[in-house]
């Protein structure tokens, strides 16, 4: 190995020029031989010999700072290229690399910056490839963590040492420490979840004091008297929120009663009762979010008599051009219409599809409330658009989607959208929404009038998820677990036409691993012929089209 020659600096310098005096000196005056030019020597030596130190120091400082972060990047076992996204699958440890490479990077830089050749050879394999991540990846990291945790109600005693709660996902070689806490507990205040960042703060404090006394740990990495602030702060803030405006809402959370104990044994907080689960109703922003946690969690929402009518069978078109046999269909709801198609899409289909997308991913846009798309983190993934100039396997696949569902598909981008790729990363979600289009544009642009609305979503899995990123449907209690090959089939209008708000759907946060998926949106005045309009029944409930 190379090493490379790190400059002397100035104070050594002057060492050795006192050094090179004092011989040249002892040649003209023998300073051997008097006790006050001994003396004297001494007194210039100890000066030196403590700037000495102060310098011995300072290189010890540096290479703990140097070899910290070397030994918190190999408790990763052995770097491997082809298990690099099994690594970052794991939200916890892709946390501690956006932070090693966001926050300790730079003390890790600034050390090595006056040792020229070291600091260029870094530079150069740090910023190779991809730009580096910002201190905004490293915020929107930890956001998608505090989210993960208060969405799948995670145990944060054993979040700290890696564990997800699932049996299924490995453990995390990272754990989380104080200062790792107190950050989480800011991002979760930041994040409106009052409550959450409470229970962060106080994990914080007892991970400060567990550190205080751990030989691993030269001090704790934040001490109580700088959590303690942010705490009080925070529990004094979440009981006022919680006596103007309730437990939850579109962008808070509380615990149903205040922390502060005299404030708990008022009348109104004596008798507080938690949410109840309730579906094929209106609900508002804090309702829809409690079913979306619910179903996200694996929790069952319907009954047995709303399950009952649900059959799974095997469906086949006459004149189909599929090689894949008959469809195997499951259904998970009548009103709306949703169904699952087992096997779908082949291993070399799904891989085309996510190997062509790749190299296009962008950042995924959602449509705000003026029509406009924008990209927040109620959408946090990367999407690409396929086309049949991509090869023939997008042609087939909309062939095969025609075959299946009975509806017309093209032409391309006319009667159906091309292909939309989205690839879901850390803790990659999307809140709930409606595919159907409610802005203005699509009542005013040529292109969206010659189109109509989109009828009906079909959405392929394109690989197996570790955990989480099921697809689910609080209005009416439908979670769909990814499956690779997967496809998920629902009409998005009912029968006159208009938007069906039951099929509000989110996908929920990856709690382990990676998701792809492919959708295609069929377009709604290209199936006059298939899909016939007919009168709304008399109970106005939702009416979906006619069935697979």
């Amino acid at each position: 190995m190379q090493v490379s020659v790190i400059s002397v600096p100035s104070l050594l310098v002057t060492f050795v020029v006192v050094s090179a005096n004092y011989v040249v000196y002892a040649k003209e005056s023998e300073i051997f031989s008097s006790i006050a030019e001994l003396e004297r020597l001494y007194r210039n030596e100890a000066a030196v010999v403590k700037q000495l130190d102060e310098y011995a120091s300072v290189l010890a400082r540096n290479l703990h700072v140097i070899k910290k972060y070397i030994e918190d990047f190999n408790k990763i076992p052995s770097f491997d290229e082809e298990t690099a996204a099994e690594v970052v699958a794991n939200p916890f440890t892709a946390f501690h690399i956006l932070k090693r490479t966001v926050v300790d990077w730079e003390v890790v830089a600034d050390t090595i910056k006056n040792h020229t050749k070291a600091a260029d050879v870094l530079d150069e394999v740090m910023q190779k490839g991809d730009k580096m991540p910002t201190f905004d990846d490293f915020i929107g990291g930890s956001m998608a963590l505090v989210g993960l945790q208060d969405t799948y109600g995670l145990n944060l005693s054993e979040v700290i040492y890696g564990t997800l709660g699932s049996e299924s996902v490995p453990q995390s070689p990272y754990e989380l420490s104080a200062r790792d806490l107190l950050f989480l507990g800011k991002a979760a205040f930041n994040k409106g979840l009052y409550d959450r960042s409470i229970s962060w703060l106080e994990m914080a404090l007892s991970r400060s004091e567990e550190e205080s006394q751990s030989v691993s740990f030269f001090s704790p990495t934040a001490t109580r008297e700088e959590i303690l602030p942010f705490l009080e702060t925070t529990k004094r803030v979440h009981d006022d929120v919680l006596d103007k405006r309730g437990p939850t809402g579109e962008n808070w959370q509380t615990f149903l009663k205040p922390v502060d104990q005299k404030l708990a044994k008022q009348k109104k907080y004596l008798s507080v009762k938690k949410y109840k689960p309730k579906l094929y109703t209106p609900l508002n922003g804090a309702e829809e979010n409690e079913n979306y946690k619910a179903l996200c969690r694996g929790i069952r929402l319907r009954s047995p008599k709303l399950d009952a009518p649900l059959r799974c069978r095997y469906v086949a078109r006459p004149l189909t051009r599929s090689f894949i046999g008959p469809f195997q269909i499951e259904e998970h709801a009548i009103e709306p219409y949703i169904v699952t198609i087992n096997d779908f899409m082949n291993e070399d289909e799904m891989k085309s599809f996510r190997d062509t997308a790749s190299s296009r991913l962008k950042r995924s846009l959602h449509q705000g409330r003026d029509g406009q798309y924008v990209a927040t983190d109620i959408r946090t993934s990367k999407q690409a658009w396929l086309t049949q100039e991509d090869g023939s396997f997008v042609d087939t696949i909309s062939r095969r989607i025609s075959d299946a569902t009975g509806l017309e598909i093209f032409p391309e981008n006319l009667a159906a959208e091309i292909f939309q790729v989205a690839n879901y990363g850390m803790a990659g979600r999307y809140t709930a929404h409606t595919d159907y289009l409610t802005g203005e544009d699509h009542i005013r642009n040529p292109l969206e009038i010659r189109r109509g609305n989109r009828i009906a979503t079909f959405m392929v899995y394109l690989e197996n998820v570790g955990a989480g990123g099921s697809t689910v449907f609080p209005y009416i209690g439908v979670q769909v677990k990814p499956k690779k090959g997967t496809a998920v089939f629902w009409w998005n209008l009912k029968r006159d036409g208009s938007g069906d708000p039951l099929t509000r759907h989110a996908g929920c946060s990856v709690l382990y691993g990676s998701k792809w998926i492919t959708n295609k949106w069929v377009r709604y005045n290209a199936q006059f012929q298939r899909a016939l309009c007919i009168p709304e029944p008399e109970d106005n409930r939702s009416a979906s089209f006619r069935q697979l």
